[in-house]
């Protein structure tokens, strides 16, 4: 997962996350730690194809999210539904959820 915190035009700030049951009971390595996932309701949308054109799903999901008019955190989150390293670059799936207010 992808958590993006922070974006504009020219940048963005993200944690980069992997689900897990249950928190560590042991100390971790440095700039390494455990937290909850976003919790509460989202508009959930889906990308399939490269990574090179998540760009297009992600206008879309903005054109999509101002129509509606609808009210959303300032945060995005990618759920990588396949493996990058086995799955072919056209056939990537990506779920992208955008939380709301």
């Amino acid at each position: 997962m992808t958590i993006y915190t922070a974006m504009d035009d020219m940048t963005f700030n993200f944690q980069a996350a992997i689900p897990v049951a249950h928190s560590t009971t042991g100390p971790l390595p440095d700039r390494i730690s455990t937290g909850i996932s976003p919790a509460g309701k989202a508009l959930k949308f889906v990308h399939r194809g490269s990574f090179e054109e998540i760009t297009m799903t992600y206008d879309e999901i903005s054109h999509y999210v101002e129509e509606k008019q609808i009210s959303s955190k300032e945060l995005l989150v990618e759920e990588y539904v396949s493996d990058f390293l086995t799955t072919p670059a056209d056939k990537l799936v990506v779920n992208i959820f955008v939380p709301l207010n």
